[in-house]
């Protein structure tokens, strides 16, 4: 059966933290395998405050290469190698990847003895198949090399129609748990397909990530109709031009994105200080679309 997705907003400021929100980060548990976007400064207490399993299936997503994006990821590797981890970690993000890593630990002079894969991603639209899910990234309009990604959970089998089974004569027991699970089953000299017995297909949840970006079209085709969208939303919807020169959207634009792409949900993310009232601000981009909210610390949602 579908299991739900819970998304944690482990740090949700653009560029400098302040007292109520720490630099970008979010965690997205799928089947019990944890997905960090980003990691910015301090974000490792923001696991322990919440809570969020890093010790099995882990992958760390980096979108782009600015400091409040990336710059706890040495301490949160050399901790989890102080905490004895032996499982592999893999780490995803632009071209760039390898060499970021290595200087760091040269700099440093320090190491890690756990597995670390590394996918540096060089083409500016592509995925992969990550098990349970899909990874599938899509370029930002933002400087240098950026991106942004979309989460895909695989589609879960359909529900074991009993009736079916029985009107076929295979008993109840070890055949129909493989069935359930997928597997073919041989039965009185004949294969039996899994969907001989099954409904249709569950489909899995998409969420996707705008990465620090201007509007654009891209984005559009990649969030239509997604579960969930986590839009950045930097600047304030009354900033008439900053948002332009520092290649980043209002918080409106993120609601304008939203409504385009038919998205079921919005969160606003990456939030500047210079927002100062959050309800004001949530008034202006629900004028746009209504299933919206600006994101805070700690926000968990569940995706089911």
């Amino acid at each position: 059966m579908p299991e739900p997705i819970k998304v944690i907003f482990l740090g949700t400021s653009s560029t400098v933290p302040t007292l109520e929100r720490r630099q970008s980060s979010t965690a997205v548990i799928i089947r019990n395998e944890t997905i960090i976007v980003d990691i910015g400064e301090d974000i490792q207490r923001a696991i322990i405050e919440h809570k969020v399993k890093t010790g099995k299936e882990l992958t760390i997503l980096i979108t782009h290469f600015h400091p409040d994006h990336c710059q706890g990821l040495l301490a949160f590797l050399t901790s989890m190698d102080l905490m004895s981890r032996k499982r592999p970690v893999r780490i995803i993000g632009p071209e760039g990847l390898t060499d970021f890593l290595r200087n760091f630990f040269i700099l440093f002079r320090t190491s890690v003895r756990y597995p670390i894969h590394l996918y540096e991603i060089k083409e500016e639209e592509g995925e992969i198949d990550m098990g349970n899910w899909i990874l599938e990234w899509f370029p930002a309009v933002h400087f240098g090399f950026s991106l942004g990604y979309v989460l895909k959970e695989k589609d879960y089998l359909g529900k074991f129609n009993v009736k079916k089974a029985l009107d076929l004569g295979i008993p109840m027991g070890p055949l129909w748990g493989k069935l359930q699970r997928g597997e073919e089953i041989e039965f009185n000299g004949e294969i039996i397909r899994p969907e001989e017995v099954l409904e249709g297909p569950i489909p899995g949840k998409r969420i996707v990530f705008s990465g620090d970006t201007k509007p654009n079209e891209i984005l559009v085709g990649k969030a239509k109709n997604a579960d969930l969208l986590v839009h950045e939303g930097t600047f304030p919807h009354w900033e008439t031009d900053k948002h332009e020169k520092y290649m980043h959207s209002r918080t409106i634009d993120a609601a304008e994105i939203a409504k385009k792409a038919n998205v079921k949900r919005l969160i606003i993310n990456h939030i500047s200080p210079r927002i100062k009232d959050v309800n004001e601000e949530t008034k202006k981009v629900k004028e746009i679309f209504e299933n919206a909210i600006l994101s805070y610390d700690g926000l968990r949602i569940i995706l089911k």
